[in-house]
């Protein structure tokens, strides 16, 4: 009995064609969007969005869906400033084939600045979620966008 089995290929330094399935992205990434939206740990919701970022970098082959991108893309919009920045790190990984993140990335990108200038503690760069969006949308559109001060990004 033959099955068949997406996949998409895939060239190595040599030329030679490999398969890899498109379904085992896919299925890491569902996953752990579950993962993320049951938790109720907040530092480990975090560390499981930067996880899928993790995972399409290391993979950088893997095909995700326009449905996976709205997926993730509402995220954006998640009360943890860590899933905001896994998020955008993971729009940023698949780049521009997140073309349809575009609007949420914006939206974000207002609401992070705009949470930004009414704090009155200091936030680490590694904390905000602006850079991460900032970041995702240079690798989606291909241009900079100016930093929370109005600096443009190189």
């Amino acid at each position: 009995m033959w099955f068949a089995v997406a996949a998409v290929a895939i060239f190595n330094s040599m030329g030679t064609a490999i398969a890899r399935p498109i379904h085992s992205c896919s299925n890491f990434i569902n996953k752990t969007l579950v993962e993320i939206k049951s938790d109720k740990d907040e530092d480990k919701r975090g560390d499981e969005a930067s996880a899928i970022a993790d995972y399409l970098h290391r993979n950088s082959n893997c095909l995700v869906s326009a449905k996976l991108v709205d997926r993730i893309a509402v995220l954006l919009s998640d009360h943890n400033d860590s899933v905001r920045f896994g998020a955008a790190a993971t729009l940023a990984n698949i780049g521009p084939r997140a073309k349809r993140a575009i609007p949420a990335l914006r939206k974000a990108l207002r609401e992070s600045d705009s949470a930004l200038s009414q704090s009155s503690s200091a936030i680490l760069p590694a904390q905000y979620s602006g850079q991460a969006i900032r970041e995702a949308l240079r690798k989606i559109t291909g241009k900079s966008v100016p930093d929370y001060g109005g600096q443009q990004q190189r």
